[in-house]
């Protein structure tokens, strides 16, 4: 009851900063002021049950053998994205105290700051964040929706020929022999598991860009403070000790999310490659509809849409730890007494080791490691399909 009464003394942008962040990370259970109360975790126990009785489904048509290689491979991709997105809503939980240092720090600064080029600063940041997330979470769910539309359409176009052949949302749709169920309600139960693993998968990508968003307008606020360290100098107060307090604040908060989200993201780059490799071995036969064609290619599109946030977030922060060093050493420190240059070497010391994000704490997300990433994609598509084509 204290933590969620910590909410009502935010300000009123925290809370229009944070509200649809808090809308979807409460549906998933992993918003971090109540994670720990009853109503939060049925709700976080009931997405589990329903991603895992998904893999369940896809795994028995694996299993049993049925269908042709396309309804295989695509139970191999939908098995793993169920997976990843168990993955992606249980580690934020685990780490939630984490996300919670991290929302609490950004309720303060709404709070506290009244800087008008701060101010501006933040409020930017906070409208990227915000876009961010409505793009990521509404398309990966319209997404969904052409993938249901397509199948819909399929069975329609089956029973016009009068054909008794009818597709499920995705797999072979094995598992349903045994079960008197209609072809309706499977598109419901299979619609509503679509629907959660985009909210797990995506949702969660929406909310670690949201942090990065106000790690980075953090960030630039720190090299905006820089400029004003000779000049704010009284002899009573020493900015520089503001400065290193706030420097290693972020550096705490940057460090939460890369314990809490370097695994996540490592297992998303591995969901990936499986579904490219899905898809090449799907669609190189030239006979594959155009329709088919366009609901993969978009499929594609939107993960490596994914990656590439990923990895702008990381770039992004590296970049700006980077500038902290430029900014400090460029500013007119050799202006201050001698017990505050001092502390000036010990910030420059400190600011020449610039933050990387990781994928599985191996692999640095920047944007020259995602061209990497292409280029490796890009090479393994061509690969596999002389391969298949010999």
């Amino acid at each position: 009851m204290i933590k969620r009464n910590i909410e009502d003394l935010w300000h009123i942008d925290a809370r229009r900063n944070f509200r649809i962040y808090k809308v979807a990370a409460q549906i998933m259970g992993v918003w971090p002021f109540t994670c720990q109360e009853k109503f939060s975790k049925i709700r976080f126990f009931s997405l589990i049950i329903i991603l895992i009785s998904m893999a369940a489904m896809l795994a028995h048509d694996m299993l049993s053998n049925c269908g042709n290689i396309d309804t295989t491979l695509e139970s191999i991709v939908f098995v793993l994205s169920a997976l990843l997105g168990i993955v992606k809503i249980t580690l934020p939980r685990i780490y939630w105290r984490n996300i919670e240092s991290i929302i609490v720090s950004a309720a303060y600064d709404w709070s506290t700051t009244i800087n008008p080029k701060s101010r501006k600063i933040m409020e930017k940041t906070s409208l990227i964040g915000t876009a961010a997330f409505i793009l990521l979470l509404g398309g990966s769910l319209f997404i969904s929706v052409l993938f249901v539309l397509h199948k819909v359409m399929l069975n329609f176009r089956m029973s016009s020929r009068n054909l008794t052949t009818q597709y499920v949302v995705f797999g072979a749709g094995c598992w349903r022999s045994n079960l008197p169920i209609s072809i309706n309600s499977i598109y419901a139960v299979q619609t509503i598991q679509l629907g959660t693993m985009q909210l797990c998968v995506s949702g969660n990508d929406a909310c670690y860009y949201q942090i990065i968003s106000y790690l980075s307008g953090q960030l630039d606020i720190l090299n905006l403070n820089v400029e004003e360290l000779s000049h704010s100098y009284d002899r009573k107060t020493s900015p520089i000790d503001e400065f290193i307090r706030r420097h290693n604040c972020l550096l705490r908060l940057c460090w939460h999310v890369e314990d809490t989200y370097n695994f996540v993201v490592m297992c998303h780059l591995m969901n990936n490659l499986c579904f490219t490799m899905m898809i090449v071995l799907t669609t190189w036969n030239e006979n594959k509809g155009l329709g088919y064609l366009v609901i993969f290619g978009s499929i594609t599109i939107f993960l490596y849409g994914q990656i590439f946030l990923y990895s702008l977030g990381g770039d992004v922060i590296k970049t700006k730890t980077e500038s902290l060093f430029h900014y400090i050493y460029s500013c007119p420190w050799y202006q201050l007494p001698t017990s505050e240059r001092r502390k000036v070497l010990l910030i420059l010391t400190k600011t020449n080791y610039p933050i990387h994000f990781t994928a599985g704490n191996f692999y640095r997300l920047n944007l020259e490691n995602f061209k990497n990433i292409v280029k490796f994609t890009v090479t393994l598509f061509s690969f596999l399909r002389l391969s298949l084509q010999e």
